[in-house]
């Protein structure tokens, strides 16, 4: 474990180099008002070597036994090796939560026939892939970002990682800069034949359909343009980054697109709505359009689905701006970080998924 010091502390020891010059061989006098505060940073420059308590009674006094500039790199090493500490961690982590996710959509899969049905994004990955493969007989794919749906053109590594759970790739790689490969099973050449022979199986096409109960996207988020750049297009990425399908209008909207009919297709397809609720969500057509979508939504199956995250503004003010809401859980985003939202969103997936 590292040392670090608190922000206090860090204040603290300021304090204390303006005191003296912090060149071996300086006498510190610490008054009894300042020692008790001062006890952590005193005690840690003892212990490393950089002063020595003098037995003096009556006071507080310290010899400088070594160069306090010394000690000032010694901190800067040490929250550099925290800062990697913690980045090594939330990897992990963010890998582990990842793998539960997919596991979760994976499992939750209906299997008609003995053959596991995918997904629609893995479905919508799987054919971009079958798109790039040209036959060879190793079953090697590579390719770019640009040959794969916008969607998911950032969460590519948790996407592969679906595809090898259901056993339609193995060793897929994708890499920061949207570069990637994969080798295709006999299994995912030959997917969506089988699936096609399968319905043809079964008394009706629509029978396997009705099977397959789980949405398209994980999470719809509705917000408010005028909050994309101060908040909603960062917690959108810091979602993404679990591998969890996100409607996005940025991601999602292309040129020429009836925005109104694709949003309204994505409040039909998407499995949670988070709703960033702020003043300039207030009164706004489309947005207060997509929570009515979703209200009707949960109000019809009485299955949880809106998920509201208060952005800038109180409880108090969301249940006067909409009274329906007021029973339903909210969290305030100065409450939670970004990753913690995520992590929450991922946990409700593994429940519904399971």
């Amino acid at each position: 474990m590292a040392v670090t010091l608190s922000k206090r502390e860090k204040n603290q020891w300021r304090e204390l180099k303006s005191r003296v010059s912090g060149k071996p061989d300086d006498e510190i006098e610490i008054p009894d008002e300042d020692y008790a505060r001062m006890r952590g940073v005193l005690d840690l420059l003892e212990n490393r070597g950089y002063i020595q308590s003098l037995n003096v009674i009556g006071g507080h006094f310290y010899i400088v036994r070594g160069n306090f500039d010394d000690f000032d790199e010694w901190l800067k090493d040490e929250e550099k090796k925290q800062m990697s500490m913690d980045w090594e961690a939330k990897r992990k982590f963010d890998e582990e939560t990842r793998r539960m996710v997919a596991s979760s959509i994976v499992n939750g899969q209906p299997s008609i026939n003995g053959m596991r049905i995918m997904d629609a994004a893995s479905e919508e990955v799987l054919a971009a892939i079958l798109k790039k493969y040209d036959g060879n007989e190793l079953r090697h794919v590579q390719g770019s970002s640009d040959d794969v749906p916008a969607p998911y053109r950032t969460t590519l590594i948790p996407e592969f990682e679906k595809l090898r759970m259901y056993g339609v790739v193995t060793y897929p790689h994708a890499n920061i800069l949207g570069e990637w490969e994969a080798t295709l099973t006999p299994q995912g050449i030959s997917y969506f034949d089988d699936k096609k022979r399968i319905s043809k199986i079964q008394s009706s096409a629509s029978s396997l359909e009705t099977k397959i109960t789980r949405k398209k996207y994980d999470v719809f988020i509705s917000h408010a343009n005028k909050d994309k750049l101060s908040y909603v297009n960062d917690l959108n990425k810091v979602i993404k980054q679990l591998g969890i399908n996100v409607f996005y209008d940025t991601d999602v909207l292309s040129w020429g697109d009836d925005f109104k009919q694709v949003l309204l297709t994505g409040t039909a397809e998407s499995e949670f709505a988070i709703i960033v609720i702020s003043k300039n969500f207030f009164g706004r057509e489309w947005t207060e359009r997509e929570l009515n979508e979703f209200l009707a939504r949960q109000n019809a199956n009485g299955q949880k689905i809106i998920l509201p995250l208060l952005y800038g503004i109180t409880v108090d003010e969301l249940k006067s701006q909409y009274p329906t809401l007021g029973n339903i859980q909210a969290i305030k985003s100065s409450d939670y970080s970004k990753s913690k939202i995520a992590i929450l969103l991922a946990k409700e997936l593994i429940k519904r998924y399971k």
